[in-house]
């Protein structure tokens, strides 16, 4: 395999792993603020 060859094949697979690592990351930060906003902010109740 030569040296192109070899680039074009990670360079066909990185971009995949990093939208893969996005998705993930912002799929747990999703899931974090539901969290505090399901255990702190709803029992506090309404402000007035």
């Amino acid at each position: 395999m030569t040296p192109e060859e070899e680039l074009e094949r990670v360079m066909r697979d990185v971009p995949r792993g990093a939208l893969a690592l996005a998705a993930l990351s912002v799929g747990l930060l999703l899931v974090g603020w539901f969290l505090v906003y399901l255990l702190v902010f709803l029992p506090r109740g309404m402000v007035s």
